[in-house]
């Protein structure tokens, strides 16, 4: 299945939809998020210097709920998360943990504002 954080990963651009239900580029991703009750999501990629670790997704019970100022934001946020993702699991001690974690590694944290 195709997902907003492969295209995320590819494009390294963020990728948001206000309105899951009006969205019809991932149908069965937004199924399964609105059965959950979230309306609107913000991907970004979660990206270091050297890597690219996947994307980083944000989802919201409330439809438009990501304006640009929120996407920048959460662009910051993943950056981070994923110098840290990198600076944990890439020491000798976890370096076989780094090699089996590459890939389309997709974080969803879904928050209800």
């Amino acid at each position: 299945m195709e997902t907003p954080g492969d295209g995320c990963e590819e494009t390294q651009e963020p990728w948001v939809t206000a309105d899951l239900e009006n969205d019809t580029r991932f149908p069965d991703v937004a199924r399964w998020l609105a059965d959950r009750g979230i309306r609107s999501l913000c991907v970004v990629p979660a990206t270091t210097a050297l890597r690219k670790l996947g994307a980083l997704a944000f989802g919201s019970r409330v439809a438009g709920a990501y304006s640009e100022t929120d996407v920048i934001f959460l662009h910051q946020v993943a950056r981070q998360v994923a110098g840290q993702w990198t600076t944990r699991f890439t020491s000798n001690r976890h370096s076989r943990f780094s090699r089996s974690s590459r890939g389309s590694t997709i974080f969803l944290a879904c928050c209800s504002t």
